[in-house]
């Protein structure tokens, strides 16, 4: 039995990367996931999720959009009957553009995604992990 046996889990960002890792490596624990990420790549983590013997739901969502993290958190309860644990893994980089030739709309997305998302996802998972005493470190 691993250490997140049983446990409902979302992971953003869940579409390649660590995000890919973290995914595989939270079936091996026992999670059951919720995948999020803005790709289609998130379908081919929860492909490989389930080759493993683990149990994932793709969901295509922005980490920075309040509706769709509302929406992910909604799907975790709707599938699993509880959220145990979020880890808003989801962000984005400045790319490979010069500072000088950047813009303020490049910016605010790396900031919408990369800030706004992490604090909606702690936002809105904290409610359904508090009641149960999930919030806190085991």
């Amino acid at each position: 039995m691993g250490r997140l046996e049983g446990k409902s889990v979302i992971i953003t960002g869940a579409g390649s990367g660590i995000g890919r890792a973290a995914s595989l490596l939270f079936t091996k624990e026992g999670a059951k996931l919720i995948a999020v990420d803005r790709t289609e790549g998130v379908k081919e983590t929860v492909e490989l999720v389930k080759k493993a013997g683990g149990t994932a739901e793709a969901m295509q969502a922005d980490a920075g959009s309040e509706k769709d993290v509302v929406a992910y958190i909604d799907k975790a309860l709707s599938a699993y009957g509880k959220l145990d644990a979020i880890w808003a893994n989801a962000g984005v980089s400045g790319g490979l553009v010069p500072l000088g030739e950047q813009t303020v709309e490049h910016w605010q997305e790396i900031l919408r995604i990369n800030l706004i998302g992490p604090f909606l996802a702690v936002k809105y998972a904290t409610p359904h992990m508090i009641p149960m005493r999930r919030a806190r470190p085991a």
